[in-house]
């Protein structure tokens, strides 16, 4: 019991213990998929703190045009580590509707990550869970005429460059 509480608090520990890696710089720019891309498109994140991003992105929709979204990520950990938990808040492109070519901005939050690649940790991957709280599908969907939309969850990933 006692050499299993040992390893487990061993293994803590070591998460919690900064990576051998430089800070993040002080921009990012990613390409990917999701809400934070403007569907399929470009990000771009300023560091506005240590634990605080501003991010914008824009897109295309591929059915209804382009696409955008600006927003706010929170970071659980500093810019030295090579994988950082946080919590996003999006607004843009939530919606998009390929029959009618219709598309709808919203407000999305949720949890997801970034993920420092190679010895400098210039490269990296990410990935977001997100929820759209505003509007509800329900009220869009009344909106396209029954047309439904979807879940209100959406899964968002990318490649990003720091400099």
């Amino acid at each position: 019991m006692r050499k299993s509480a040992l390893v487990v608090a061993s293994f803590a520990a070591l998460s919690l213990t900064p990576s051998p890696v430089r800070a993040e710089g002080q921009v990012r720019l990613g390409a990917g998929l999701g809400i934070p891309y403007g569907v399929i498109g470009l990000n771009v994140e300023a560091r506005a703190g240590d634990h605080v991003g501003v991010t914008a992105g824009i897109g295309h929709t591929v059915f209804a045009g382009v696409g955008w979204c600006v927003g706010g990520r929170g970071y659980l950990f500093s810019a030295d580590r090579k994988l950082r938990p946080r919590l996003g808040a999006y607004f843009g492109t939530a919606f998009v509707q390929a029959d009618l070519e219709k598309k709808k901005a919203g407000l999305a939050l949720g949890p997801g990550a970034h993920l420092r690649l190679g010895k400098s940790g210039k490269h990296g991957l990410e990935a977001d869970l997100l929820v759209i709280v505003t509007p509800s599908t329900s009220s869009v969907e009344d909106e396209w005429g029954g047309e439904s939309v979807g879940v209100p969850v959406k899964l968002s990933l990318g490649y990003t460059f720091s400099f």
